[in-house]
């Protein structure tokens, strides 16, 4: 009888192991499943925004906490991507604005020489160093 309840006992401890490992690889692959592997294409997706490449496609398909973090970084894409286009826009102005700023200055500084060179009336500036500044009038 003695006999019988160590085998039960030791029975029931292998299968309480075995009933354990089990569970614990279960358990593990699910969270590899269900946590590691979407924080791991998140990180990726983050990754590749970080690195500039704003067409990497960011799975926005799940429906938790992983999903909304997914949007998120999608969002955030976009909002880049209508920052670019913006910067972009701005750039392409200022040359615009630069050149036509550059030929109205040129414009003024004609205008102001053709003044000074035709007018009655001697007009210059002294500078410091009582020096006369090399633009004044011809008369």
């Amino acid at each position: 009888v003695l006999d019988l309840v160590r085998y039960t006992s030791v029975l029931i401890a292998v299968f309480a192991a075995v009933l354990v490992l089990l569970l614990s690889g279960f358990i593990w692959l699910l969270g590899k499943r269900i946590i590691q592997r979407p924080i791991e294409a998140l990180r990726v997706s983050a990754d590749q925004l970080a690195s500039g490449n704003l067409n990497y496609a960011i799975d926005t398909s799940r429906r938790d906490e992983l999903g909304s973090l997914a949007h998120s970084f999608d969002s955030m894409r976009n909002a880049i991507r209508k920052m670019l286009a913006v910067i972009e826009e701005q750039n392409r102005t200022l040359e615009e604005k630069i050149l036509q700023r550059t030929a109205e200055l040129r414009q003024k500084t004609n205008d102001i020489q053709t003044m000074l060179q035709n007018m009655p009336q001697g007009i210059l500036t002294v500078v410091q160093g009582a020096v006369i500044h090399p633009e004044y009038s011809a008369y």
